[in-house]
């Protein structure tokens, strides 16, 4: 399975340094170009998880669904929140997101012990 986990701990990374960059061009140039790795290396990820975990039937049903809901609704949903926090805390803001990367880190983690490595049985 491809392991997911350096990305997760790269993107907590990426978010906690967000929070002191916003006026450091040097420090706000590292961290989008981390955030760039971090984003391609999660979509490839989703990519080869879906090829490898979804019914052949269901691949571009599964594909649909991560882009609709892990990449539209979630992300439209996280920056409406980021506005207000953002308003009310400034740069603290980006540790809302910390907190989201190091959930998502610990999904993985449980996804990584859990997956056979083999289709996903739907009945």
């Amino acid at each position: 399975m491809f392991n997911s986990c350096p990305i997760r701990m790269a993107s907590h990374l990426l978010y906690s340094l967000l929070q002191r960059s916003a006026y450091n061009y040097w420090l706000n140039f590292f961290s989008q170009a981390l955030h760039a790795f971090t984003f391609g290396a999660a979509h490839l990820g989703a990519m080869h998880f879906i090829a490898r975990a979804a019914p052949q039937e269901l691949s571009s049903t599964a594909q649909s669904l991560h882009s609709s809901v892990g990449a539209g609704i979630a992300v439209g949903l996280v920056m409406a929140g980021a506005g207000v926090l953002y308003e009310s805390y400034g740069n603290g803001a980006f540790l809302f997101m910390a907190v989201i990367s190091a959930a998502s880190l610990s999904m993985a983690l449980v996804l990584a012990r859990r997956w056979d490595g083999g289709r996903l049985r739907l009945s």
